[in-house]
């Protein structure tokens, strides 16, 4: 379960904040001792976009998904954190509604990007994984604005982060949060097997 707040900046100057809250579903595959394949599918629950100069527009639910492909660059040791680094291509679709004049407002909205990412994770007891992590990612953002279809992007491109999982047994809990850059707020359960 994860929040989103960020700026997108489509054609020309217009800017738009925009906060989506999304559910998603994930799977990894370890293909050997570093290397591991990653995928996941969700759905938008819900959101806002706010131009600059007109009024919020509700976002409906829609689909959202992500795949990738994770190295472990570096093997903690003692104080030395495990280094993860990982390219992921994710995306979403779903409609975007305005409050006054719905239901013929109704637009498409889709967003996608590549983002590059590294992660340092210590371990504490074999049971607190604290981490930082930072990212870098880029592509195109596709809605309907003030009449016209335009293409825009995401003001900032990277994110710093902080994160824990906690380890019982097989279940794991996480929870991420990054104020940097583009703003999230993750939580999640995990399973291994």
């Amino acid at each position: 379960m994860g929040s989103l707040a960020t700026t997108l900046r489509f054609s020309g100057s217009d800017e738009v904040g925009l906060q989506m809250n999304t559910l998603s579903l994930a799977v990894a595959y370890l293909l050997d001792d570093r290397w591991t394949l990653r995928g996941g599918f969700g759905r938008v629950l819900s959101g806002t976009l706010n131009p600059e100069n007109g009024s919020k527009q509700e976002i409906k639910p829609g689909t959202l998904y992500s795949a990738g492909i994770e190295y472990m660059a570096l093997t903690g040791q003692g104080m030395l954190p495990f280094v993860h680094l990982s390219a992921f291509q994710g995306g979403t679709a779903t409609t975007i509604e305005d409050p006054i004049s719905k239901p013929e407002s109704i637009t498409d909205y889709t967003s996608s990007d590549l983002r590059f990412s590294g992660r340092a994770t210590w371990v504490v007891n074999n049971m607190i994984f604290p981490y930082i992590s930072s990212s870098i990612f880029a592509g195109p953002v596709k809605w309907t604005l003030n009449g016209s279809e335009v293409t825009g992007s995401d003001i900032y491109h990277y994110q710093f982060a902080l994160g824990s999982a906690f380890q019982f047994n097989r279940l794991s809990v996480f929870m991420e949060a990054s104020g940097i850059g583009e703003k999230t707020l993750i939580s999640g359960l995990s399973y291994s097997w």
